[in-house]
Parts: structure tokens; C-alpha cells; sequence
């Protein structure tokens, strides 16, 4: 679970301004902590962004019909707002590294406007990728879906190609810090399209 505390508030206006005004992104992505505990405003910020165009994409560890059945304003707002639905909690039990998006085998997509719906019958072909930037003052930026085995495979791959510069060590072998891990907000493309 992300921490309650942290991040800072942001008017939904002034993010939705920002958000149109970025080129070259296909929409947005709500995710971690949990979006439906800010249903309200991300509802609201969804339907701001989808009425410039943009999709929107919600990861939500409720279940879908939990959702529906509180019959909560607020989201019922966030799912009316929401063009592609990933739902359920992670289970570490039920590992899914064949479907994109998500982490588990419990978890599912509902399609809940026709923005994504060609992408149903293609979802076991659209394997996970794993995007990994490295920023000029090293820190190394991973973002996707993939099993422990790959990303210690990455991390060690990068430390042997940049020693001073990953993974926190400098020139003397000592820690300087560790490398952030952070989840991406936007998306860039269609989907099916980046894989």
C-alpha cells in the first residue's frame, strides 16, 4: 500500500488544464494508493480529461461489483469517468505475467466505454513490457509489470554497465543511495500500439 501521508493537493481544475495541455499522451491512468478514496475528484478529473478526448484507464483493488453495489455518488462518478477498468487486489499467490497491466491472475478488465474494446480479444497477445529510464544523475526509473527474477536481472544488468551510477555506489564503493522505482501517470500511446 502507498503511504496516506505525502504528495501535495492539487486543484482539479489546474491538473485537468495541465493534463490537456501535455501533447502527445493518449490519457490518463489512475493508480496506487487506491483512486476510489479520491472517487470524487478523480471522477471529476476524468470526465474534464475525456471531454478534451483523452482516455481514462482506473486500477482499483476493489472488485467491480463491490463498486457498483454501494451505489457511492462518488463512484459511480469515478466509473462513469473511466474508459478501461482494471479491478481487484493483487494476489502474490496468483502471479500473471502474460496479460498486460496487471499483477495478478484475479484481476480483470471491464471495458466499460468502447474506447478499449478492440483490445479485449488481443489482451492474451499484448505481453508485459518494462520501461526503464535512467535520469542524468543516475537514478534508474522502472515502470511496468515483471516477475522479481527479471527486475533483479535488470538491476544487476545496469550495475555492471554504469557501477558508479546505479544502484547507489560511488567510485568508492560506498552508498550514496538507492535507485527510485516509480510509477508512470500518463500514457503515451495506445496501448496495443506499444507492444
Amino acid at each position: 500500500m502507498w503511504p496516506r501521508d505525502g504528495g501535495r493537493v492539487v486543484d482539479v481544475e489546474e491538473l485537468a488544464a495541465r493534463v490537456v495541455q501535455t501533447s502527445g499522451i493518449e490519457g490518463v491512468t489512475f493508480l496506487g494508493g487506491e483512486p476510489f478514496e479520491q472517487a470524487n475528484a478523480l471522477g471529476e478529473l476524468g470526465g474534464r480529461v475525456r471531454a478534451h478526448g483523452l482516455s481514462v484507464l482506473t486500477f482499483s483493488g476493489y472488485g467491480y461489483d463491490h463498486l457498483v453495489d454501494s451505489a457511492r455518488e462518488d463512484w459511480i462518478r469515478l466509473l462513469s469517468a473511466t474508459d478501461l477498468l482494471i479491478d481487484g487486489p493483487y494476489d502474490r499467490t496468483q502471479p500473471d505475467v502474460q496479460r498486460p497491466w496487471v499483477g495478478s491472475r484475479n484481476q480483470s478488465f471491464r471495458f466499460l466505454t468502447s474506447r478499449y474494446l478492440h483490445l479485449r480479444s488481443r489482451l492474451g497477445a499484448i505481453h508485459d513490457r518494462v520501461e526503464v529510464r535512467i535520469s542524468s544523475d543516475g537514478r534508474t526509473f522502472i515502470n511496468g509489470m515483471c516477475s522479481q527474477d527479471f527486475l533483479h536481472s535488470v538491476r544487476k544488468d545496469l550495475r555492471r554497465e554504469a557501477p558508479s551510477r546505479i544502484d547507489g555506489y560511488n567510485e568508492r564503493g560506498r552508498s550514496k543511495r538507492v535507485p527510485t522505482l516509480a510509477p508512470s501517470s500518463l500514457h503515451t500511446a495506445d496501448p496495443a500500439e506499444r507492444y
